[in-house]
């Protein structure tokens, strides 16, 4: 239930600042990475369509598409061209859905799309990419460099007294 909630937050709080920015109804294409862990885990195609969904209930006006994988279909093409933002979800670095693809997305970037990145999604293999999505986003995940914050919560039950 935290993870639901945590996640129609995010999805209200990026569709208030995303339809703030636009004055034609929300386009997003959303590229699911394919499954690559057990049933019920990183569910990147579900969790897309989620995502368009709690979207279009905040903005019914909102179209929404999902391609597993790069689009290449023509439907897929054209939604994806057309989008005013794209959501990728997927794994990283060598599975990214970005391999291969970085220049047309830096058209699209440069023509005013906007670009979202969940999950591993920030995270690439080389320098030169991380430079292009924290130019594209502001941040990426370097590897021996970032780390994935932990933490444990202390008790508030001191037993060393």
């Amino acid at each position: 239930m935290q993870a639901y909630l945590a996640l129609l937050a995010c999805t209200i709080f990026i569709s208030a600042s995303f339809a703030a920015e636009t004055e034609k109804p929300p386009r997003i294409h959303f590229i699911a990475g394919p499954d690559s862990h057990a049933v019920d885990q990183h569910e990147f195609i579900a969790g897309c369509h989620l995502l368009g969904n709690k979207f279009k209930s905040v903005f019914p006006d909102t179209e929404f598409d999902v391609s597993v994988g790069w689009p290449t279909e023509a439907k897929q093409v054209e939604s994806f061209n057309a989008a005013s933002l794209i959501i990728i979800y997927c794994d990283g670095y060598t599975k990214h859905q970005l391999n291969n693809h970085y220049d047309k997305m830096e058209k699209l970037m440069k023509a005013g799309t906007s670009l979202g990145l969940l999950h591993c999604g920030c995270e690439v293999d080389s320098v030169k990419k991380g430079a292009a999505l924290r130019r594209w986003t502001g941040g990426a995940y370097e590897k021996f460099y970032s780390i994935h914050p932990t933490w444990t919560r202390p008790s508030i039950y001191n037993r060393n007294h």
